[in-house]
């Protein structure tokens, strides 16, 4: 198995047990904030460069887009836009449905596998997310499945209510505003995800490829990137024969505590993924997956709690193959000092949270970037005209470098 070392921002190819995924926006990063750390522990490694904490997709490679009636698989819709940034045309598919068409049955609930990763390194270091650690008052599976991702909560950006409902679905609705509000065509649109726990799963990581870094009070996990998507290609077709069985019209999410993924140690990686592979247990369907790690908020005080998870859940909902282009844009959120093109709605804010409390527990979900972000016209689809949902963008993408093709 072997990754290529072009990670800033470039394609990546993983080449793993014979299958490859085709990497891309992948750019360096750890779960810290902007300032050099040191790794210091019994398996110490080379200082990390530290920036804001990332993630990638993997979408499919050398594989035909999946429609809607191509067989079972998670319902998307597919159209064409054309940018106003460039004139040039781009074809996408989003999850669920168009909100733009008047529905007769316009909410639609996915079940979302949420499977516990459980990461032993060499050295007896464990990293569960079923357990308690640093300053953690419950466990991130708890704390995840009774957060905004999976619950109702109001959520009103600008003082504009987009619903009672759950934080990705608020920002798909918010997305698609001019549709989705009380006098659009489509008020009841929602994409509502239904949390099923899987079996807890341990993965014990030789010492080549996982380690211990010292993060302030509390320590992280560093796994090499080709190694956790071996251990995940594995994993996939067996969870087929669980009660709760992963299979391709379900969502699984590997849920992990404070683990991050280097294409090699010691140089800085990512925090999440999504990916979409082909499931051997289902005749090679495609298969939708995604990767989180919950972060303690010392370790990562951007990126703490659910803010990586919502990250890869939006990015799943608005680009669930990979394989959405758009006009290029960059040199903002993870994007730094280089270009990007692809409709991943989380990269442009990598961490930008907002807080966001109910039962008592405020938790940090990340702002998402709107689809008219990348594509314009002036006037977004967006809630409140904003190009993004807490209205941190005012206007489109400019293209990136600026007057480039």
């Amino acid at each position: 198995m072997a990754a290529s070392a072009g990670w800033m921002g470039e394609a990546v190819s993983i080449a793993v047990r014979g299958v490859t995924l085709l990497a891309v926006s992948t750019v360096l990063g750890v779960a810290i904030g902007a300032t050099p750390v040191s790794v210091s522990s019994a398996a110490a490694g080379p200082a990390l460069r530290a920036t804001q904490p990332v993630d990638f997709v993997v979408p499919l490679a050398g594989r035909p887009r999946v429609s809607a009636g191509a067989g079972a698989t998670i319902p998307m819709w597919t159209d064409s836009v054309t940018a106003s940034q460039n004139g040039k045309r781009y074809r996408y598919q989003m999850v669920g449905q168009d909100p733009r068409n008047r529905l007769s049955h316009p909410t639609m609930t996915i079940v979302a596998n949420i499977i516990p990763i459980v990461v032993t390194l060499a050295d007896g270091t464990t990293f569960d997310p079923t357990s308690t650690s640093c300053a953690e008052k419950t466990t991130p599976l708890n704390a995840v499945l009774a957060s905004p991702i999976f619950n109702n909560t109001v959520f009103s950006p600008g003082g504009t209510t987009v619903g009672d409902t759950q934080y990705l679905d608020a920002f798909q609705r918010a997305n698609f505003w001019t549709y989705t509000n009380p006098a659009g065509i489509n008020p009841a649109y929602h994409i509502l995800l239904r949390p099923k726990v899987g079996k807890t799963i341990t993965i014990k990581v030789p010492a080549a490829d996982g380690q211990v870094i010292s993060r302030h009070s509390c320590a992280a996990a560093e796994v090499t990137m080709a190694y956790a998507v071996a251990q995940g290609l594995k994993l996939i077709p067996s969870l087929a024969a669980e009660p709760w069985g992963v299979n391709p019209t379900t969502f699984p999410i590997f849920l992990l505590h404070n683990v991050e993924f280097d294409p090699t140690l010691g140089v800085a990686g990512s925090v999440g993924f999504h990916a979409a592979i082909p499931n051997p247990a289902f005749h090679g369907a495609t298969q939708t997956v995604a990767v989180a790690s919950y972060l303690d908020a010392t370790i990562s005080p951007h990126e703490s709690d659910i803010a990586v998870l919502s990250h890869e859940i939006g990015e799943w909902i608005n680009d669930p193959l990979g394989t959405n282009p758009t006009p290029p844009w960059g040199n903002v959120g993870q994007v730094e000092r280089h270009c990007q093109a692809n409709l991943e709605v989380g990269d442009p804010l990598t961490g930008t949270t907002f807080p966001v409390t109910r039962d008592g527990v405020t938790y940090h979900p990340q702002e998402l970037a709107f689809f008219s972000w990348f594509f314009g016209p002036v006037a977004s689809t967006g809630v409140n005209g904003w190009f993004s949902f807490n209205g941190t963008f005012t206007r489109p993408a400019p293209l990136c470098p600026p007057g480039g093709q």
